[in-house]
C-alpha cells in the first residue's frame, strides 16, 4: 500500500509539475501574444498617423493643382484677349496706313496746285501736319522722308 501510495503521490507531484509548467508556458504564450497585439496596435497607430499626414498633403496638393489650373485658364483667357487685341490693332494699323497714304496723296496734290501765298491759317496747319506725317513715314528702304 505504501508503494502504491508513493507511486500515486509521485505521479501526483509530477502531474502538478507538468500542470505548473503548462500554465507557465501558457502564460508566456499569452504575454507574447499580448506583446504582438500591442506592437501591431502601435504600428497601426503609426500607420494611421502617417495616413493622416499623407491625406493632408494630398489635400494641399489638390488645392495647389486647382489654383494652378485656375491660373492656366486665366493665362489662356489673357492670351486669347491679347491675340484679339493684336488682330484689332493690326487691322487699325492697316486702316491708319491707308488713311495716311490717302492724306499724303491728297495734301500733296492740294499743295502742288496752290501757292503758299494763297494759303490761309487752316492751310498752313494742314501743311505742317502733312510735313510731319511725310517726315515720319518710312520709305521702302526703311529711311524716313525729309
Amino acid at each position: 500500500m505504501r508503494a502504491t501510495s508513493r507511486k500515486w503521490r509521485s505521479r501526483s507531484f509530477h502531474a502538478a509539475d507538468r500542470i505548473a509548467a503548462a500554465r507557465a508556458h501558457a502564460e508566456e504564450r499569452e504575454l507574447a501574444a499580448a506583446r504582438r497585439v500591442a506592437s501591431v496596435g502601435e504600428r497601426l497607430a503609426e500607420a494611421e498617423a502617417a495616413a493622416h499626414g499623407l491625406k493632408a498633403e494630398v489635400d494641399q496638393l489638390r488645392k495647389q493643382l486647382a489654383d494652378q489650373q485656375q491660373l492656366a485658364r486665366e493665362r489662356q483667357s489673357a492670351a486669347e484677349a491679347t491675340r484679339q487685341m493684336a488682330a484689332s490693332i493690326s487691322a487699325e494699323r492697316q486702316r491708319f496706313r491707308k488713311i495716311g497714304q490717302h492724306f499724303r496723296m491728297v495734301a500733296g496734290r492740294y499743295f502742288r496746285l496752290h501757292t503758299p501765298e494763297t494759303w490761309d491759317e487752316f492751310d498752313r496747319e494742314i501743311f505742317r501736319t502733312y510735313q510731319s506725317v511725310r517726315a515720319s513715314t518710312p520709305t521702302t528702304n526703311g529711311r524716313t522722308k525729309r
